[in-house]
């Protein structure tokens, strides 16, 4: 498994959420995705992006935020949630036995933002993200390989500097077509192709 992160109790941090029944977090989060993360994905399952996504509106200190006409609000890209009456408003990849048993059908596909949760870095020291309403156990440090999040999180954010030129490049485009309106089918396709070109 990739980026494996061991704690000081020989279970890794993707092993214990790999047992957590109740996937919280895939309820209560909405998971952003980069460009790299999005192209995994539909390569790897050989589905449309747009068949797993959707949008919001971004925050307001986003720098991955895209237009579809020149006077539109910022979007921001996202795991879309599922409408199925069994996992509703879960993460759409969630999947539910029939004992009601969560698990993630990505596995090893999941996006960085989920493979790093719930450790992040602030002016280089490492915390973890300590909220009940996203998951059922609390998090301490000892539990985290600190180098190896650390190299995971700078991947992440060299993937995020990379999908954000590619976000500028879409809207400097949407800017320069004056008053025409693009759709999220158009952008998708966009984003699809920008990767394609440059992963295939």
């Amino acid at each position: 498994m990739e980026d494996l992160t061991i704690s000081r109790s020989g279970m890794s941090k993707e092993c214990i959420c790999d047992v957590c029944r109740e996937r919280i977090c895939c309820y209560h989060y909405r998971v952003s995705v980069t460009g790299y993360d999005v192209w995994r994905i539909l390569k790897a399952l050989d589905l449309p992006s747009w068949a797993f996504l959707t949008y919001t509106e971004a925050e307001p200190e986003s720098t991955e935020s895209f237009i579809l006409d020149q006077q539109g609000p910022p979007y921001e890209l996202i795991l879309a949630k599922s409408e199925d009456q069994r996992r509703y408003g879960g993460c759409v990849f969630l999947v539910k036995t029939n004992d009601g048993e969560c698990r993630c059908g990505l596995g090893d596909l999941r996006p960085d933002q989920c493979r790093i949760y719930p450790v992040f870095f602030s002016e280089g020291l490492a915390a973890v993200i300590q909220d009940p309403d996203g998951c059922c156990r609390v998090w301490s440090l000892a539990e985290i390989d600190i180098e190896g999040e650390r190299k995971a999180s700078a991947i992440y954010s060299q993937r995020r500097t990379e999908y954000g030129a590619v976000l500028s490049q879409w809207n400097q485009w949407v800017g320069r077509n004056g008053k025409r309106e693009f759709n999220f089918y158009e952008f998708c396709t966009y984003l699809e192709n920008r990767y394609a070109g440059e992963q295939g």
